[in-house]
């Protein structure tokens, strides 16, 4: 039967650039199979990044730089305002639509009767186009908390995907759901029109050449016979070792056939454990299925959708270390897009497979001590823009490398001292600029943290002098 996808979690200390060791379950680097790799940034032994405060003001705009159908960036054509005729066009030019007005309550994730005729507009539009795959990207405004609102715009996105679905006819194969909150705007968010504005639900075209390959069903196995009754039974993996089945459930043609209940279990105990229904011998349809996990330490389970005898489509895989995976499967349960949640309480949205992320994803993080990390991850690491938070109001807002701060980005205490500049491997390395808590600037070059070689000091009255430092201290 089939084995889990779930990566486990190790605790792992880990160092920063100053060699000293830093505990686990602080800022995760990104998922890795096996273990998450941890760690903290360091400059002359302080941490130090932007404020909350500033999120407002950064987060907004810098994450459209995470490329489509991660967020829908910009403003998109409305939906509600072309015919069926339009949106086709739109979606081959541009490769997005929107949906913006009142079409959810207040509120809340659940659609208003207003939205059935834009929702049946543009499920007449995906008829025309068989072949697209379409991410739904609920966005927000700024009002009120920020995690929530990323929560808030991931249910629109997903009870969209179940009204076309259910009302509409559309695949779900087509359709993958995903929660921007407010921070790709189409509008100011100053004024109520403009957070109407940007209260929307947007359609991108990801890729038409992928579109229906979550359909695709697994056909390795091979045949068991329950012992009592005769009834063939098909697992869908390698034999074990003393592999044997049984059903209880009617038997069609010297097939297991209908609603029952399955059971599979070899040498070392149960294999899995299946309710639900079979056609013609093999898991097909609607149910719940719990196996044994790949280290053999515990159960798995898996509910949602089966076909041929394997997991396709929308499910939820949940694994006895603590992670779970909600979304559509792509190629049985080692690949899937969605959302995956671990132990520590990262959330990751994207497409995973062998418990990694391939290409861009988006992560979510806050941990028991209330620290934050949202922004870009790529092959399981911290990678592209994002923004750290951390309890005591310490931030970092900026360019990831490999789950490292690399390239541009800005750091500041909670005390208001700021780095604005380069950063390499984890700390301030090239060009910058330190603006201590007095307002007195320091400008130039700063290796691993500290500054280096001529430095401009430029006071708040203007005074401007030149300093020689070496190694982060002022030579005399």
């Amino acid at each position: 039967m089939g084995k889990s996808v779930l990566v486990k979690a190790d605790g792992v200390t880990a160092v920063d650039g100053g060699g000293r060791k830093r505990p686990p379950g602080l800022l995760a680097a990104g998922l890795i199979t096996g273990s998450l790799v941890k760690t903290r940034l360091n400059k002359g032994g302080k941490e130090k990044m932007i404020r909350k405060h500033l999120i407002a003001s950064l987060i907004v705009g810098a994450l459209s730089w995470t490329t489509a159908p991660a967020l829908a960036q910009g403003n998109a054509p409305a939906i509600a305002a072309m015919t069926a005729e339009d949106i086709v066009k739109a979606l081959k030019s541009e490769g997005r639509v929107a949906m913006s007005g009142t079409f959810f309550e207040s509120n809340s994730a659940n659609l208003t009767a207003e939205s059935d005729s834009v929702l049946a507009k543009l499920a007449e539009s995906l008829a025309q186009l068989p072949d697209a795959k379409v991410a739904v990207v609920g966005h927000s405004d700024s009002t009120g908390d920020f995690a929530y609102n990323v929560d808030l715009s991931a249910r629109r996105a997903q009870n969209v995907i179940e009204a076309l679905v259910k009302n509409q006819s559309v695949r779900r194969a087509r359709l993958v759901a995903l929660g921007a909150g407010p921070i790709d705007p189409a509008a100011s968010n100053s004024t109520e029109e403009g957070r109407a504005q940007n209260r929307r639900v947007a359609f991108v075209v990801i890729d038409e050449a992928e579109a229906g390959s979550a359909d695709e069903s697994i056909v390795l196995g091979f045949w068991l016979n329950d012992p009592v009754t005769d009834c063939a039974i098909w697992s869908a993996e390698h034999p074990a070792p003393g592999e044997k089945a049984s059903w209880t459930g009617s038997c069609a043609n010297g097939k297991a056939s209908g609603k029952g209940n399955l059971l599979f279990w070899d040498e070392q105990g149960i294999l899995a454990r299946y309710d639900g229904e079979m056609q013609a011998g093999k898991v097909h349809g609607v149910g719940a299925m719990k196996f044994r996990s790949e280290d053999g330490t515990g159960l798995d389970s898996y509910v949602g959708k089966f076909e041929n005898g394997a997991p396709v489509g929308e499910g939820v895989l949940v694994g006895h270390n603590g992670y779970r995976f909600e979304g559509e499967l792509i190629d049985g349960i080692n690949h899937g897009r969605g959302k995956l949640t671990t132990p520590e309480g990262w959330e990751v949205r994207g497409e995973i497979k062998d418990g990694k992320t391939v290409g861009e994803a988006l992560a979510y993080y806050k941990d028991a001590n209330g620290d934050l990390y949202f922004g870009d991850i790529e092959n399981s690491k911290r990678h592209g823009f994002g923004v750290l938070l951390m309890a005591n109001d310490d931030a970092y807002n900026g360019e990831f490398v490999d789950g490292a701060p690399s390239g541009s980005g800005m750091f500041e205490a909670a005390n208001g001292s700021q780095y604005l500049g380069i950063f390499a491997n984890g700390s301030p390395n090239g060009m910058g600029t330190v603006i201590d808590v007095e307002g007195t600037s320091y400008q130039g070059r700063f290796v691993k943290g500290g500054a280096e070689g001529q430095i401009l000091v430029t006071t708040t009255d203007g005074t401007q002098t030149i300093e020689t430092w070496k190694d982060g201290e002022k030579v005399q």
